[in-house]
């Protein structure tokens, strides 16, 4: 069973698309309360999905957890200590804060922490529980994390298997707007290419490259305003949650 996602507010004002970002391990737990001392460690990475703001390095308390996330940017999981914690962000090379959030994390549970903005360039945060063990036997898991403001309006999205059309596939999901979330949804396991178009229609705005989802596998899809001149409307991201040949038995 996931944990729960814990309940996190803050506001900001922070902007580029890479896949990969620096992560660095924690070292001591500054500003943190409640820690359940020899409790597996909680796992947290962090997403950003602005594209107004600058680059941001990221804290819990006095440590760092990631410097220089930009627009697009999902960066790898860090280790800390589970309990409650205030994590925030600050523009790149500053101690400035931009936002903060208070929060628990729960021991062995994996986090997303959703850095988004809206149109003023006020930036928001969401903690999203990620899916830490593997999907069904013969499955994947998905989840969609809605991003795209501009780009499209609301779009259906569609996993269009490898030697089939478009035409012959049902949507993973339909009518999805800015700032939805969705749960995890399970797919059978296989090749596929990711395709947005908008909702109701039939012309897409987003055709990714056929990509394999192994059994087990747990995978979030993060929509984006695009930034590419090649005339797709949104850009998808993908982030790894679980990878089942990581497990070491």
């Amino acid at each position: 069973m996931m944990p729960e996602p814990c309940s996190l507010t803050a506001s900001a004002s922070w902007r580029g698309v890479k896949i990969a970002a620096a992560a660095v391990p924690l070292i001591g737990l500054a500003g943190c309360q409640n820690l359940s001392a020899g409790l597996p460690a909680a796992q947290v990475r962090i997403i950003d999905t602005s594209a107004e703001a600058p680059e941001l390095d990221i804290y819990q308390g006095d440590a760092a957890l990631a410097y220089n996330l930009g627009f697009g940017t999902v960066s790898s999981y860090v280790s800390i200590a589970p309990g409650v914690s205030t994590v925030s962000a600050h523009a790149a090379g500053t101690k400035e804060p931009l936002s903060s959030f208070h929060g628990g994390f729960a021991a062995s549970g994996r986090y997303t922490v959703l850095l988004s903005s809206g149109p003023t360039g006020t930036v928001s945060e969401t903690v999203l529980a990620d899916q830490s063990v593997a999907a069904p036997a013969g499955l994947a898991s998905i989840r969609v994390i809605g991003q795209a403001r501009r780009g499209a309006g609301n779009v259906d999205i569609y996993l269009v298997r490898a030697g089939t059309t478009l035409a012959e596939t049902r949507p993973l999901m339909t009518n999805v707007s800015f700032g939805e979330n969705s749960d995890y949804l399970s797919v059978p396991a296989g090749a596929y290419r990711i395709v947005v178009v908008p909702a109701g229609s039939t012309v897409p705005v987003y055709s990714g490259a056929t990509l394999r989802y192994v059994s087990g596998s747990a995978r979030t899809l993060i929509l984006l305003d695009s930034q590419r001149i090649d005339g797709q409307r949104v850009q998808v991201v993908m982030a790894e949650d679980f990878d089942p040949s990581a497990v070491v038995e």
